[in-house]
């Protein structure tokens, strides 16, 4: 497991002497490839009393140069700070943030496309990074000049693109730190044009509620409510009213998005809004119960008797309904390639490490979107664990937590919630490929010794002889991800057992692959977002293999090595 900036600055954090705080710097610093890299080098070593002034100078230096490049107003303010409060230079402060000014006002956004409305252009500067560099001015030098500079510039960068979104932003700003009643005036300016759709209904009541306008509040939310027209609109409207705590105004809500529902997916999303609005049980359960009738494949059953589960925590209702998923094997089919001569298992690798995964593993993920519906996301992965049932589309529920549990990296990472996350998208997709969660598994795998190791293999073998249920009948020539599969699984092989009499065919197999992939393999791992990890795996199992092993070197030639 490569150690990442995270884990060389907590051993820096750790040190009990300066050269040992040095040594773990330096490593961090020679990983550093981001904004975000540099912002936590500088905060470590502004936190740090083994920093010299020279060791958080040069991180200064660095990181505003990353956010010059990347125009990362956060950097800036960063720096600005470490030169207020760490180097004692107010000047090396305010040339931090007139170089984000500058930066920001430079900054060139999209075209779009021809005919969209200018809102709908990515904006060179958006309104809310105007507010975050005005702060800046203010905390760090107590320069209300400079905060009114930022904001009059996010004011006409808004005006100037008719982004009422933007502008919203800028008139809490300025209403909250610098004069309510012209921060009032840019609101009502930021109604009038929302009316171009650059700002929803729930941003306009947001903003002023935070300016203590109630009543605008209830003006703003009852016209977006008489002018709903869509299932869209009127849950957006419900979300709006539950967020202001207004019960009966949600109710009210709820009730005119029914006359919107006409398909069981319609009523679960008005299940799933009562549920987070606290609308009451009496509401999720009727919408669950449309949801229900109208629910004519296992697929939509699957959904409904989720949301018993979890909205109602009724399971008799979710036995009825049937089950939520499916095993793994029914989520594909054979391709019309075949891979001779190794075991293949659909559910080896994902009944093993269901039956690994902790509660405490799962708890690490159920929390990975910051706590975020916690609780809901734990309740979904027990089940999955439980029933080792996978459902033909991962909803957000537990779906979000699962993603970005999958970019954990570093000494920390739990491997077995990582890998088991990694297994249920490489199962369910959700866009990033094979390319992305096939090699992180593979590194979990790997981690996790010969026994899963054995598994990943099956499971890699599987992949690379099936096609997802619903493909055309040759799919199995085309799927961009077979090669990938074939790959990871002559990997998965080659670290735990080089000689194995089938490598050299499996590589055969490999070439033959790519040459058919509809994108060259060397091109889709150039791609990837974990692209470093593949050069690591690629460096520790492959290139040893070059000179004694023929046939690598043919693997090594797709790779474009």
């Amino acid at each position: 497991m490569a150690r990442t900036v995270h884990d060389w600055l907590k051993s820096a954090s750790l040190a009990t002497g300066a050269r040992e705080a040095d040594r773990a710097f330096e490593q961090a610093v020679a990983l550093a490839d981001s904004c975000h890299d540099w912002r936590a080098i500088l905060r470590a070593v502004t936190a740090s009393c083994l920093a010299s002034r020279e060791r958080i100078a040069a991180a200064a230096s660095r990181t505003l140069a990353a956010a010059t490049a990347e125009h990362d107003v956060w950097g800036f303010r960063d720096v600005a700070a470490a030169f207020a409060t760490r180097l004692d230079d107010g000047h090396g402060a305010r040339a931090a943030l007139d170089r984000g000014l500058k930066s920001l006002l430079e900054r060139k956004g999209d075209e779009g496309d021809a005919g969209q409305p200018a809102w709908l252009a990515s904006s060179p500067t958006r309104g809310y990074e105007w507010v975050i560099l005005a702060a800046g001015y203010a905390e760090t030098l107590a320069d209300e000049a400079g905060r009114r500079r930022c904001l009059e510039a996010g004011i006409e960068g808004a005006r100037r693109a008719g982004n009422a979104d933007d502008l919203c932003a800028v008139a809490e700003a300025w209403g909250r730190s610098v004069g309510r009643e012209r921060g009032l005036a840019l609101l009502h300016e930021a109604e009038a044009t929302a009316a171009n759709g650059s700002a929803r209904p729930w941003t306009l009541a947001n903003a002023w509620s935070r300016l203590g306008d109630v009543e605008s509040v209830r003006r703003v939310l009852d016209r977006a409510q008489h002018e709903a027209r869509s299932l869209d609109d009127t849950l957006h409207v419900a979300k709006a009213w539950a967020c202001h705590r207004r019960p009966q105004d949600t109710l009210r809500a709820l009730a005119r998005a029914r006359a919107h529902a006409t398909t069981s997916d319609d009523w679960l999303r008005i299940a799933e809004t009562a549920f987070d609005s606290a609308a009451g049980d009496d509401v999720v359960r009727d919408a669950l119960a449309r949801a229900e009738v109208l629910a004519t494949d296992d697929e939509a059953r699957g959904r409904v008797s989720s949301g018993y589960r979890l909205w109602l925590r009724d399971e008799a209702s979710a036995a009825r309904v049937g089950p939520r998923g499916v095993r793994p094997e029914h989520l594909r089919r054979p391709a019309a390639t075949r891979l001779s001569g190794w075991d293949a298992s659909a559910s080896d690798l994902f009944d093993g490490l269901r039956a690994c995964a902790t509660v405490e593993s799962l708890r690490r993920i159920a929390g990975a979107d910051h706590g975020n519906d916690a609780e809901q996301h734990l309740l979904a992965l027990r089940d999955l664990c439980d029933t080792g049932l996978v459902p033909r589309r991962l909803a957000w529920v537990p779906g979000e937590v699962v993603a970005l549990t999958r970019w954990s990296q570093g000494e920390e990472v739990d491997h077995v919630a990582r890998a088991l996350c990694c297994t249920l998208l490489c199962l369910v997709p959700d866009g990033a490929g094979l390319v992305v969660d096939g090699v992180i598994l593979t590194d979990s795998c790997l981690a996790l010794g010969r026994e899963t190791g054995a598994s990943a293999e099956r499971f890699f073998a599987w992949l690379g002889s099936t096609v997802p249920v619903g493909d055309m009948p040759d799919a199995g020539a085309s799927d961009r991800d077979r090669p990938i599969a074939l790959l990871i699984l002559f990997l998965v092989r080659a670290a735990h057992a080089p000689d194995d009499e089938r490598l050299p065919e499996l590589a055969r197999e490999v070439v033959a692959a790519s040459a058919s992939a509809p994108e060259p393999v060397a091109e889709q791992l150039a791609g990837s977002m974990r692209r470093a990890l593949w050069e690591e795996l690629i460096h520790r199992v492959l290139e040893p293999m070059r000179q004694t092993h023929p046939f690598v070197a043919d693997v090594l030639a797709v790779l474009g090595r």
